[in-house]
């Protein structure tokens, strides 16, 4: 039979302080004793920088309140991982829309509202319209009241018996069609073509003796401005207006 004193002299040599602490910090662990740790405490400065790696979080474990502000970029963010839901609404402004981005489609059509002064349009399709307007009492002098830029101005009188004269002038070699019709008898008072009709020229387009009438002037010059002018008068309009010289209509020059 082999002896305590035997096995002893076996394992001996082999004995070390390092090997003697564990096993007694072994025994004292689970011999039930008191003398071991109920739970292990980790400091921030007890972790090295830069070790905690993405391996180490749970999944969610990082929420909102635990970035800084204004720390994440746009690189931070997955392309088409942000949906309607993650932005506040109204939190969007024109400046966080790329210009020229939007297109008809991403715009409902009942929130517009009507462009200011769109009722009233100074150019459409680069045609210009300007609006003809006279309206005064008798004895007022002859003012312009059309100057178009390309070659066309009219002026207008009315005169201190109530009756309107309207005049046509060219500032350059043009061609010029007009025709007026009297508004009371549908007859045309009148028609008249200019095929040149240069700086020298002027025409009458209102007698003072010619009643109410409509009429319409089309001026085309060699350099291709077109002016078309349509327009309605009425002299002595006492009853129709608190004026007594009525010119008015509108302007296309293209």
């Amino acid at each position: 039979m082999t002896s305590i004193r035997s096995i002893g002299a076996g394992i001996g040599p082999r004995l070390t302080y390092a090997n003697v602490m564990s096993t007694l910090a072994f025994v004292i662990a689970f011999g039930g004793g008191t003398a071991y740790a109920t739970h292990l405490v980790v400091d921030s400065s007890d972790i090295v920088d830069g070790q905690v790696m993405t391996v180490d979080l749970a999944d969610g474990a990082v929420t909102g309140p635990k970035v800084a502000s204004s720390s994440l970029f746009g690189s931070d963010i997955a392309d088409g991982s942000l949906f309607s839901g993650d932005i506040a609404n109204s939190s969007l402004t024109g400046d966080d829309v790329a210009a020229n981005s939007l297109r008809s489609g991403d715009i409902a059509e009942s929130s517009l509202a009507t462009v200011p002064s769109a009722t009233k349009a100074s150019n459409v399709n680069g045609v210009k319209i300007l609006p003809l307007e006279f309206l005064a009492p008798s004895g007022t002098a002859d003012r312009v009241i059309l100057n178009s830029g390309a070659g066309v101005k009219i002026s207008a009188s009315c005169s201190s018996t109530g009756d309107l004269t309207v005049w046509l002038f060219s500032d350059r070699s043009a061609r010029v069609l007009m025709w007026s019709i009297d508004s009371d008898a549908g007859e045309i008072n009148n028609e008249r073509a200019f095929e040149n009709f240069t700086s020298s020229n002027s025409y009458e387009l209102v007698r003072d003796d010619d009643g109410d009438q409509s009429g319409q002037a089309s001026y085309m010059t060699s350099g291709g401005d077109v002016v078309t002018i349509v327009w309605a008068a009425d002299n002595n309009s006492t009853y129709a207006f608190p004026t007594q010289c009525s010119f008015f209509g509108t302007a296309f020059i293209h």
